[in-house]
């Protein structure tokens, strides 16, 4: 019938209209947090870097274009976990340890639309590998989380030696796996 003619183009007006977005991520608060792991406890002590940056497309027309080609370098040694002591022998004994540079650099190669998983190609103490992130975009903040394991960056020793340096409080027990959590401020015009 005409009206329901009607009803499914109006619906598909809305459709492609509702597509026709702009999204632009507010970069200067952007958020980086890491988590490791201390104690067979397992417990978590959480941190960040002071120095990160981050290079996104200004603006894209979806999400997923925002964050394929976003390029990072994270200055190791501006590690902050909010305990000054800590900081301190995580660049004495962990970061100042690492081949070449004391950066973390990477970029966002692919993304996984149906299984909301962006590709992360990292590397970080001499080693690239790819770091699979789970993201997803809510309230106007993109989020991205994984983990990785150090060893898988050859970070053995240097794991060695911080366990070494916190042994009584880490009860003997630093694991090698760090979660990671990226927040994007992002804003959303749609016309």
């Amino acid at each position: 019938s005409l009206m329901r003619f009607f009803i499914l183009t109006l619906i598909s007006l809305q459709i492609a209209q509702a597509k026709n977005c702009l999204f632009t991520p507010d970069t200067s608060k952007t958020k980086l947090t890491w988590t490791a792991y201390k104690t067979p406890e397992k417990v978590g002590v959480d941190g960040s870097f002071d120095s990160i940056s981050y290079k996104f497309s200004n603006k894209a027309n979806s999400i997923e274009k925002l964050i394929t080609g976003t390029n990072f370098s994270i200055a190791t040694e501006s590690t902050n976990s909010g305990n000054p002591a800590r900081d301190k022998k995580l660049v004495d004994f962990f970061f100042n340890e690492l081949i070449g540079n004391k950066l973390i650099k990477g970029s966002f190669k692919s993304i996984d639309k149906k299984k909301k998983m962006a590709v992360a190609q990292t590397t970080f103490n001499g080693v690239t590998k790819k770091i699979n992130l789970n993201y997803k975009f809510e309230n106007d903040i993109l989020e991205l989380n994984g983990k990785i394991d150090v060893l898988d960056f050859a970070l053995g020793k240097q794991l060695e030696a911080i366990n070494k340096a916190c042994f009584d409080l880490h009860k003997g027990k630093t694991w090698s796996e760090v979660n990671l959590l990226i927040q994007v401020p992002v804003s959303t015009v749609c016309n």
